[in-house]
């Protein structure tokens, strides 16, 4: 958060461009407002290849805090052991 409000974008976030955000299992990062989208691809398991993963952050009494849901698109044995 910077001066209140959310960076919209990966610019102003300070970060690359979003497909330039990328590893073994993550195809790109992207940053809209207060949410992080991860978008797995490439070496990922096929059922979770081509699906988001949002990390959402909330600012509650002076602090960040962060949760993380793929809106029930990747299946909770396949998320992140924080997210399930």
């Amino acid at each position: 958060m910077m001066n209140g409000d959310w960076p919209n974008n990966n610019v102003k976030a300070g970060m690359a461009n979003q497909n330039d955000i990328k590893g073994k299992y993550v195809k790109s990062v992207r940053v809209k407002d207060n949410v992080i989208i991860v978008m797995y691809g490439n070496d990922a398991n096929k059922v979770i290849s081509n699906k988001k993963l949002n990390l959402t952050a909330i600012f509650d009494l002076g602090i960040i805090r962060w949760t993380c849901a793929s809106a029930g698109v990747i299946k909770d044995r396949y998320l992140p052991s924080a997210c399930r």
